[in-house]
Parts: C-alpha cells; sequence; structure tokens
C-alpha cells in the first residue's frame, strides 16, 4: 500500500488536442473548421454592430445591455478563433501523417 498516490506527468497541449479530436474523420473535422471560421466571422460582424449601436448613446440601462451583450460576444468570438486554430492544426497535423 503506496502512501502517496503516484503523480501523473501532465499532459501536453498537443497530446489533449489530439486525444480531442482522434474519432472524427478528416471530412468532419474539415465541416467543424468551416463552421468555425464561419461563426467568427458572424461574431465580428455581430460585434461591429453593436460597437456602432452603442456609440450613439441613449439611456444607461440600454447602454448596460449593449455591453453586457459586446462583452459576451468577444467571449464566443475567443472561444470559436481558439477552435478554428486548434481545428486547423488537426487538418494540417493529419495531412503530414499521410
Amino acid at each position: 500500500m503506496k502512501l502517496f498516490p503516484e503523480k501523473k506527468a501532465p499532459q501536453s497541449e498537443v497530446q489533449v488536442q489530439e486525444s480531442r479530436y482522434h474519432r472524427y474523420s478528416r471530412r468532419a473535422i474539415e465541416n467543424m473548421h468551416d463552421f468555425a471560421r464561419w461563426r467568427v466571422m458572424q461574431l465580428e460582424h455581430h460585434g461591429g454592430v453593436l460597437n456602432f449601436l452603442a456609440s450613439f448613446g441613449g439611456e444607461l440601462e440600454d447602454l448596460f445591455n449593449l455591453a453586457s451583450r459586446i462583452e459576451r460576444v468577444e467571449i464566443n468570438h475567443n472561444r470559436f478563433q481558439k477552435m478554428e486554430q486548434e481545428l486547423l492544426y488537426e487538418i494540417i497535423r493529419r495531412q503530414q501523417e499521410e
């Protein structure tokens, strides 16, 4: 009986990413990448529209609602941008394996 459990070596970011997408086909990953790229462009446009609307000013409550929405759009934009980069890396990695 061991008093201290053995520590597992932390997985590198590449190993975690490879294990995340290993069960998907190449075509599925390409489709997911295309969707992520489209979503990033959509969120960039939506963020621009919200910033334009916020530039007009208005009631304080409306401005707080716009600021909250802008913040959520930025969070989603960053999340989908990261996903797009991960999927692109996976596509390139699989092409190099072939």
